[in-house]
């Protein structure tokens, strides 16, 4: 997966939140995969720093949770509006 571009968006996020990475990219990923009506109990996931890992042994659920992701990344309406479900948005 390419590296996320530049986004001081997101490092006010981490910054206000006293997140890391890792830690966002978590929350965010749970809360629009909810948003979809995707059962990510089944998934484990472990913040490492600035990334984060997430393990799953349903196939099709990873391909959606990756389309999630690359959402997430690649276009700000999506990531704003995401923020806006979560409990991050009170900045």
């Amino acid at each position: 997966m390419p590296e996320q571009y530049d986004n001081n968006y997101v490092d006010l996020l981490v910054e206000e939140h006293h997140l890391n990475q890792g830690e966002l990219w978590e929350i965010l990923l749970k809360v629009a995969a909810k948003n979809k009506d995707l059962d990510v109990s089944n998934v484990y996931f472990q913040p490492e720093g600035d990334i984060f890992v997430a393990y799953s042994s349903s196939y099709e659920l990873s391909k959606k949770m990756e389309i999630i992701l690359n959402k997430l990344i690649s276009d700000d309406d999506y990531l704003i509006h995401t923020v806006k479900l979560s409990s991050l948005n009170n900045i």
